[in-house]
């Protein structure tokens, strides 16, 4: 079973560094780069989480916000439409 940094070590166990070319590697960053995502959307947004799981090629957070987010919506899509380098 896998657990994260925090968890302690109990008991006679094992431990693994995990790279990011490892599947689970990559699941366990996806996950907590979720928890992230969804913290902070909470935080800065106000919203209410509906479902965000790790996924085969990332992760992701439905949520609602109760407003009209549709020109937020729009203007993501201007950024991800330009030719913007992101560092």
């Amino acid at each position: 079973m896998d657990y994260d940094a925090t968890r302690p070590l109990e008991g006679d166990c094992e431990i693994r560094l995990l790279q990011f070319s490892d599947p689970i590697g990559r699941e366990t960053f996806w996950h907590s780069s979720a928890h992230v995502l969804g913290e902070t959307l909470e935080l800065e947004f106000g919203v209410h989480l509906t479902h965000g799981p790790p996924t085969e090629e990332g992760f992701f957070y439905d949520s609602y916000t109760g407003k009209d987010v549709s020109e937020t919506i729009k203007l993501c899509l201007i950024i991800f439409l330009c030719t913007l380098d992101f560092l």
